[in-house]
């Protein structure tokens, strides 16, 4: 049985970055989770088979901890939106003690200067994308 995040009080001010869906912040069971919603399939041919990356997220961080690789814990869930029922992840939000998570997506966006503009995948390039940035002091990073 999955749980139905629908009534869990919305905790404003928590802002969620990255690639894929919509996040919010809720409050569920005294802990704060962040709810993973799939991406919209408008414009995408679904007719070959459909991934719901919520799912996919859900399983690997699964399987990471099972194997005693520490990932984020996570659950599935379901979230009425605009009176359609959808399959979320909740993942457990980590960034206690007024800590805060930046994702890299956000980090790179913010390179001007950089010869892969923060896109590059070597090793090199992403420690030139953390010195280059923006967003926030690389000291905090490292």
């Amino acid at each position: 049985m999955m749980i139905d995040f629908t009534g869990c009080k919305v905790i404003l001010g928590r802002a969620y970055n990255g690639a894929n869906g919509c996040k919010i912040a809720v409050e569920y069971d005294g802990e704060v989770y962040m709810l993973k919603f799939p991406p919209s399939a408008e414009g995408k041919s679904t007719a070959l088979s459909y991934t719901n990356s919520c799912i996919s997220e859900h399983i690997a961080s699964s399987i990471f901890n099972m194997l005693g690789i520490k990932a984020q814990d996570t659950m599935l869930g379901t979230y009425n939106l605009g009176g359609k029922t959808r399959i979320i992840c909740a993942c457990k939000d980590f960034t206690a003690n007024g800590k805060r998570l930046f994702d890299f997506c956000s980090i790179k966006n913010t390179i001007l200067d950089s010869d892969s503009n923060g896109s590059g995948t070597e090793l090199e390039d992403i420690l030139d994308t953390i010195d280059k940035q923006r967003y926030v002091s690389p000291k905090l990073l490292r």
